[in-house]
């Protein structure tokens, strides 16, 4: 018999947690383009944590390819802009993100 792991061995960060209603969504690709000093921006990244969905953020002032990307999304240039499988969704729209992530 092996010990029972310890606690830094099965914690995870909220990045990583994989609740059920996530392990439906693994085929899910999320990217966020935001900035520092965004309140929605923060907003929109802590829906998907709380959720356990794996996202990948853009800053769009310190990358200029993610900024050129963003701006074909939304040419007027707010953020956060959340692109859900291809779909973009421009601003803090939590009843978007729950359709896109449910393929509507």
């Amino acid at each position: 018999l092996s010990p029972p792991p310890t606690a830094a061995e099965t914690a995870q960060s909220p990045a990583t947690m994989d609740p059920p209603a996530a392990q439906e969504r693994k085929d899910v690709t999320v990217e966020i383009y935001t900035t520092s000093w965004c309140r929605y921006c923060r907003d929109a990244k802590n829906y998907f944590l709380s959720r356990g969905i794996v996202f990948v953020e853009y800053d769009i002032e310190k990358d200029r390819k993610a900024a050129r990307r963003h701006k074909r999304y939304n040419p007027r240039g707010g953020v956060p802009v959340t692109v859900i499988n291809g779909r973009p969704i421009v601003g803090f729209a939590p009843a978007a993100f729950a359709q896109a992530l449910n393929g509507s």
